[in-house]
This record gives C-alpha cells, sequence and structure tokens, in this order.
C-alpha cells in the first residue's frame, strides 16, 4: 500500500458496529466505535477492546454525525503517528484545551511508541455510514473497491470473475476511491490520514461467510440431502430435520465439538420469501458446515452419477477447506498457504455458480447469487495479494465487545448510557495499568 509507516511502528484498529437492544416497548439500537492495538492479544480478549464513543443508533444522521467525530479521531491518529501528543488544535478550534496544552508535543509513551492505523473493521452497513459511499449492496454500483456493478457489461459483472472479467484488474487506488465512490460533500475526515489506502477498510470474513454465503450454501444443502436424496428417511420435511437435528449432535458428541445449536425448525431453513436458507449463529453454522460436509461426502460414495450432489459436495469441501486453511494458519501467510486459501475460495465461488445455474433451471430458490459472493472474491484476493490471514480482521472478537457494551447500556439509565460506557472503559483501563504494576513488582521481588 501507500502507507509512510515504518517497521517501528505499532498497527492500530478501528471497528464500529450497532448493537441491537430491548427497551420496554421498542428495540433499539446502540452504535459503539472502539479502538485496539492489533498485535496486542492479552489472556482476557476483551481487555484488546476500548470503546472511545457510543451512540443511539437513530441519532447518526447520514455520515455528518460520525465526520464530527472522526474530526478528533484524525487529530488523535495524526499525532500518534509521531508518537507525541498533539501540538496543534483539533479542526473547529483555535486553541488546544488546558489539560492538552499542558501535554502537547510530550510523548506518547516512555519508549516514543508510534502508532499506525492499519484497519478499520466492521460489517458492510458500517462502512457505507461511515464513508456514505455512492456503491452499496442494494445499488448497481455494488463494491467500494473496485467498479463492479450489478446489471451492465458483462465484463464488470459483480459475480464475473472469469478471464473476460475488468474489476479484478481495476480495483481503487486512493485517488480513484475518492473520485468514484466518493460524494463531493462532507466527506469523511480519515480521508486526511497521511497512510490512507483503501486497503484498509477490511470486509469481515463473519459476516461475508458465517452470516452470509453460509447460509445459502447450508440451506441448499440440507434441502437436497432431505427432500432428494431422502438422507436422514422419509417422511414430512419437518421429520427429516428432526431427524438431521439427531445426526448433527451425535455427530458433534463424537468428535467433542462444543456447539449451542437449538433443534432444526422448518424456519430455519425455508423462510418466506421461498429462499432456501439455513440460519444460525456464525459458531454454530461453521460447525453445521462441518457437518454437512461430512454428510455429503458419504451420501457421494453411494451416489456417485448424481450432477447436484457431486457439484454440491465440491463446493461445500472447497469452502470447508478454505475456513480449515484460515484456522489453522498465523496472521502472516506463506506464499504456499496464501495461494491455497485463494484456489480454495475461488473453487467454492466457481462451484457456487454453477449450482445457481442448475437450480434457476429448475425453479428452485437455492444457491442463489448475492452482493457477498462479490466480497468473498475479495476476500479471497486480499488474502494472495497482502498475505495476511483474514481470520484476523473478522469481527468474532468485536461483536464479544459489542456484547459488553449492550450489557452496560441495558442496566444503566437511558440519559447516562453513552457515559457509564465511556466510564467503565476508562476504569478497565486504570485497572490493567495496576495489574501490570503489580506483577512488574512481584517478578522484581522473584
Amino acid at each position: 500500500t501507500s502507507s509512510q509507516a515504518s517497521s517501528q511502528h505499532l498497527p492500530v484498529g478501528l471497528h464500529g458496529d450497532c448493537a441491537r437492544m430491548a427497551s420496554q416497548n421498542t428495540f433499539q439500537k446502540v452504535f459503539a466505535l472502539s479502538i485496539n492495538l492489533v498485535l496486542f492479544r492479552p489472556a482476557s480478549i476483551r481487555h484488546s477492546r476500548f470503546v472511545i464513543f457510543t451512540c443511539p443508533r437513530h441519532k447518526l444522521v447520514k455520515n455528518r454525525t460520525l465526520n464530527v467525530l472522526m474530526n478528533r479521531v484524525l487529530w488523535s491518529l495524526e499525532a500518534a503517528f509521531d508518537g507525541i501528543n498533539p501540538v496543534g488544535p483539533m479542526p473547529g478550534r483555535s486553541s488546544l484545551l488546558k489539560h492538552d496544552a499542558d501535554r502537547a508535543g510530550v510523548p506518547l509513551t516512555p519508549s516514543h511508541t508510534q502508532f499506525a492505523l492499519t484497519e478499520i473493521r466492521g460489517d458492510w452497513e458500517f462502512h457505507r455510514d461511515l464513508w456514505w459511499t455512492t456503491a452499496s449492496w442494494n445499488g448497481n454500483l455494488t463494491c467500494f473497491r473496485c467498479p463492479c456493478v450489478a446489471k451492465g457489461p458483462e465484463p464488470l459483472l459483480y459475480w464475473n470473475y472469469g478471464d473476460s472479467s475488468e474489476w479484478k484488474h481495476q480495483e481503487f487506488g486512493t485517488e480513484q476511491f475518492i473520485a468514484r465512490r466518493l460524494r463531493t460533500r462532507n466527506l469523511c475526515p480519515l480521508i486526511k490520514l497521511r497512510r490512507f489506502h483503501p486497503s484498509i477498510l477490511r470486509w469481515c470474513t463473519m459476516h461475508t461467510l458465517n452470516l452470509g454465503l453460509m447460509f445459502t450454501a447450508n440451506g441448499g444443502s440440507l434441502i437436497l440431502l432431505a427432500e432428494e436424496l431422502q438422507y436422514f428417511g422419509p417422511g414430512t420435511f419437518g421429520d427429516q430435520i428432526d431427524r438431521a437435528y439427531q445426526h448433527f449432535t451425535s455427530f458433534c458428541r463424537s468428535r467433542k465439538i462444543q456447539h449451542s445449536q437449538p433443534p432444526f425448525t422448518r424456519k430455519m431453513v425455508k423462510k418466506k420469501s421461498g429462499e432456501n436458507l439455513f440460519t444460525a449463529k456464525a459458531y454454530n453454522g461453521r460447525v453445521i458446515l462441518m457437518w454437512l460436509t461430512h454428510c455429503l461426502l458419504d451420501s457421494e460414495q453411494h451416489n456417485p452419477d448424481h450432477e447436484i450432489l457431486v457439484l454440491t459436495c465440491a463446493a461445500m469441501s472447497s469452502l470447508a477447506k478454505f475456513m480449515a486453511l484460515m484456522e489453522e494458519n498465523p496472521r502472516h501467510l506463506t506464499a504456499s498457504a496464501a495461494q491455497s486459501m485463494h484456489d480454495a475460495g475461488f473453487r467454492f465461488l466457481n462451484f457456487y455458480k454453477i449450482l445457481c445455474l442448475e437450480y434457476i433451471r429448475k425453479g428452485v430458490s437455492a444457491w442463489l447469487l448475492k452482493p457477498k459472493y462479490h466480497v468473498f472474491a475479495h476476500i479471497c484476493m486480499d488474502a494472495l495479494a497482502y498475505r495476511v490471514n483474514p481470520r484476523f480482521t473478522h469481527t468474532f472478537v468485536d461483536e464479544d465487545s459489542m456484547k459488553w457494551v449492550k450489557c452496560i447500556s441495558a442496566r444503566a439509565h437511558p440519559r447516562q448510557r453513552e457515559r457509564w460506557v465511556l466510564r467503565t472503559t476508562k476504569l478497565r483501563l486504570l485497572s490493567m495499568k495496576s495489574m501490570k504494576s503489580r506483577r512488574t513488582r512481584r517478578s522484581r521481588q522473584t
């Protein structure tokens, strides 16, 4: 990328998301922005995320509210890049506040550590709300990282990644991102970062796969096994998924796999829209993927000439291999690991597209193409280009932090929620500092 950071800079990440809270009469969403040191992984992972802003979702006006916040974040990050406290006032003010003026120019740490923002994580909705891009999952301009479209010339279609694809070779740099995907007014202040590049906008594999394409893949696979192949025995669909759940629990018990999946129901798979989506929690979806892949491989041995079964088995095996490669590799990938991950991901996408066409011919709503299909292609390409494991930019840990924000907000008075969340975050920092002091004293005594 175009980053000006040196090898001495510590990477910093930002994450934004909304938590859904149940109030007395209705549901309310609470937005929170947290910061973390990317390489800091303490024993309690919750101690690696620190909330710096929270606000009810309905009070965010387009990206205007976040722009005010990001002015402050930009001011702080620019100073942290140099490793010192800010020496000039933040945008919109004529001078430093008294407590900021007292620390102006003083190193942030005794060792003069410098920090650089290397990733902005979140779901697609957060990226859209933060940057207010002209591209969205429900528009013709689909992606903010490339010029792909939902309808238009075939080389630019978001699901076309073959030899005729053009978007694969036209990923945006900083100038193109600003010119072709941002609006002319109310730009996000983070665009002024000295080392900004669109590659720091990280796609989340949890939202893309576990809460996206995996719903489609698991739903299509279960319908195939239950209704067409009668893998779980004859009877109504309700009877079949009851036996399927018994088979699933036996599979997990024999391999000592923990899960929190409740019994399967018809509503989990067959939606009112007519589409077959197997919805489940993110981790449970991963376990269901393993189980369905095992069932498909077993069924393929008895039905080797079943075309749809062979294609489904190949697709699920490729996705399972991609997930396994993510889980077994460290943050920085070797060239061979990155290539294997890239190949497994695109093999899944290839079989996914073939299955979509096959089911369209049959008139069945399964394996439908969606914008997250395109996002997963970007994740595979980034893994090969930057050799960074996508597992380390997913938001499982950040979602746990959001659960913490939700718990604090639920116990606080509605008018004091934001103050209580930030106060508790500050207390957590102070407790970590005191714990470090105690450990230092004990190590010196021994």
